[in-house]
């Protein structure tokens, strides 16, 4: 008699329907709600130092609204707008990596199949500067001395990252033209994406040069200066996920299924390659002077958006109106608040000393 069948109910055996991408008119409504995201962080920025620069008293003593105003301020770290800005890019990462994953099932030529491993390039990029947002890395870069061959005086970011910058950009419209050229709409929004990140450099020296000149007479950087540079990387930031979301809607955005068993083993290298890098960042940098941004909450933060975003992949791949699909919505929210929670450093604010220890170095604000 015919050995039986493994139970198919078995975790290990189970296999997850989980979308690569999505639709075009649900990538429409993600960019549109996303871009109003960011409309709100720079018009909260705006209202932070609009309100800072009315005070008439003591921050102490200033109206309780200044604790939402503060954490929507995108130049304060450690605060809700920059978690959002960093899980932005973040998101960037996971949908070229849901790109990479798209080409793979449509297989293809030689060719295709080489060029497909530029979107895992570019979700290595985009997790990088992720970091970089939430941690204030390359601020603490540009005062290392022995980063710098030239001088003993710490270089300006802007020119010790200018060959890291120009690569990545050769390199990203280089993929653009060779793998998304046949999509005008994806190419198009692929290179407006690097102009607007190439802008920011450029600001930044402006504005180093603009402070030098006015050195000793007490110059503030404009609140005007200050949109445009945000602005420009959340335009950057969002022109790339677009003509990500754009090429994934243009390939039909496929439906894999996963078991259960490479989902976790998966889910394990991915955390523990972040969080690995995020300790290695932090005995790096966290020493530095420079800003105070905490690179020890982007690890738990980038999981729990991770698991949001597969929590969301796996519902919108479920039966419309079937339970699954409602399980997997709720459990991806209560993922982005706790990565929002973290990430902004809420707990934090709300005095919860446990993860107080645990996520901030000593020393830190």
């Amino acid at each position: 008699m015919a050995a039986p069948h493994p139970a198919p109910s078995r975790l290990a055996d189970r296999a997850a329907p989980i979308a690569t991408g999505l639709p075009p008119r649900a990538a429409a409504r993600v960019v549109a709600a996303l871009g109003a995201c960011c409309a709100g962080v720079l018009l909260g920025t705006w209202a932070f130092w609009d309100f800072c620069q009315g005070l008439t008293v003591p921050w102490e003593a200033a109206p309780p609204i200044k604790h939402v105003f503060y954490r929507l301020d995108l130049s304060t770290e450690n605060v809700v707008a920059v978690w959002f800005s960093s899980m932005l890019l973040f998101l960037v990462a996971v949908a070229s990596a849901g790109c990479f994953a798209s080409d793979r099932h449509r297989g293809g030529d030689r060719r295709a199949r080489v060029l497909r491993y530029g979107w895992l390039g570019l979700a290595v990029v985009f997790t990088l500067l992720s970091l970089d947002e939430l941690g204030s890395v390359h601020e603490r870069m540009a005062m290392m001395p022995h980063l710098n061959p030239f001088s003993e005086v710490p270089v300006a970011w802007t020119l010790l990252l200018a060959p890291f910058i120009a690569a990545v950009a050769v390199l990203m419209v280089g993929f653009g033209w060779l793998h998304l050229r046949r999509q005008p709409v994806a190419f198009g929004l692929m290179v407006a994406g690097v102009v607007a990140f190439l802008s920011v450099p450029v600001q930044e020296y402006v504005e180093i040069d603009m402070m030098r000149a006015a050195a000793g007479e007490g110059w503030e950087r404009p609140v005007g200066l200050l949109l445009l540079e945000e602005g420009a990387e959340l335009l950057g930031a969002m022109a790339v996920l677009a003509a990500a979301l754009a090429y994934g809607a243009a390939q039909g955005a496929p439906v894999v299924r996963v078991s259960a068993r490479r989902a976790l083993a998966g889910f394990a290298g991915i955390a523990l390659v972040i969080g690995l890098g995020g300790v290695v960042v932090s005995s790096a940098v966290g020493g530095v002077e420079g800003d105070d941004g905490n690179p020890r909450n982007r690890a738990p933060a980038a999981l729990a958006f991770l698991v949001a975003v597969l929590c969301l992949g796996v519902s919108r791949a479920a039966r419309p109106g079937s339970r699954r699909r409602r399980v997997y919505a709720g459990l991806g929210l209560v993922s982005l608040l706790a990565s929002a929670y973290v990430g902004g450093s809420l707990y934090y604010f709300a005095g919860w000393p446990p993860l107080a220890s645990v996520t901030r170095p000593p020393g830190w604000p």
